[in-house]
């Protein structure tokens, strides 16, 4: 029959077991977070440079993309005054072409040079032909009228190849400035897929650090709990022991008991059969004479 201290070491024993068991389990998950731990790090660590390459491409976009604002920006102005000189400029042709043409002399729409022309026909002729006075007054006249037209007409030559440079310089910017903003759209789509690239790497990293810092929360946990573990079973060693201790001491004092009350029975029958007169062992003749001190060393 089993008492009632060595069930209580059996049922201390189990526990402390289960106990080990326990920490073992929290021994392998700790090892386990451990590696997730360092896999993760090696991901962090590797997806860096990638992160790093993707900045330094936004960053020279950026730099272009500021190019492209610098040349608009020198552009524009420069449109704006071309634009404003040929309405100007428009706008006096269109004046000069609703001056009526002398219903006399019409040199409407003659070029500078073939008005000089004519200027010189009638200056030959007023110098070298006979002329009556009449004629000699209306060539001079002419004269007069063309000096004044070919004048006119040749500031307005000049304005139209002044107007002609200035369109080509419109269109030549113009062009430029259409292929800034072709340049700038395919600038900003790549701009938009660069910052998506880069975004989405950021937030895959951030999702790791997040990872991180709950595994740092579970091994924090874990921890605890292994500390919690090993301090109960520590004291349920202790317990164990101390049972055991009693246990002994307890077992000694019956066996103690028991030997006494033997040595006592042992004894009167050595006395017995001294005063009988029989002859005793060595061992007997000791009890008899009460020399029964080496016996009760247990």
């Amino acid at each position: 029959m089993t008492d009632d201290s060595t069930i209580e070491i059996i049922e201390i024993t189990s526990e402390i077991d289960s106990l080990l068991n326990n920490r073992s389990t929290v021994y392998d998950n700790l090892k386990n977070i451990n590696q997730n731990r360092k896999a993760l790090r090696t991901q962090i660590t590797q997806m860096s440079p990638f992160i790093l390459d993707d900045r330094k491409l936004l960053d020279k976009l950026y730099s272009t993309q500021k190019e492209y604002y610098s040349v608009q920006k020198l552009i524009f102005p420069e449109l704006k005054h071309i634009k404003s000189t040929l309405r100007d400029m428009d706008s006096q042709f269109k004046n000069n072409n609703r001056s009526k043409p002398n219903s006399k002399n019409n040199y409407f729409g003659v070029s500078s040079n073939k008005l000089t022309e004519k200027l010189d026909g009638l200056e030959w002729k007023l110098q070298t032909e006979s002329l009556s006075r009449d004629e000699e007054k209306n060539i001079i006249e002419n004269i007069k009228h063309l000096s004044k037209l070919i004048k006119t007409q040749s500031q307005i030559d000049s304005s139209k190849t002044e107007r002609h440079k200035l369109v080509s310089r419109l269109q030549k910017l113009q062009s430029q400035l259409n292929k800034t903003f072709a340049d700038y759209d395919i600038l900003n789509k790549e701009l938009f897929k660069i910052k998506k690239s880069l975004q989405d790497k950021l937030s895959k990293r951030d999702m790791l650090f997040s990872n991180l810092n709950e595994m740092r929360t579970d091994i924090e946990k874990l921890l605890k709990n292994l500390d919690e573990i090993n301090n109960f079973i520590s004291k349920l060693k202790t317990k164990r022991r101390q049972t055991i201790h009693t246990k002994k001491s307890q077992e000694n004092s019956v066996l103690m008991a028991k030997m006494k009350s033997i040595l006592k029975y042992e004894k009167e029958k050595a006395k017995k059969k001294l005063s009988d007169g029989k002859t005793l062992s060595l061992d007997e003749l000791r009890l008899a004479l009460d020399q029964d001190d080496e016996y009760l060393k247990i």
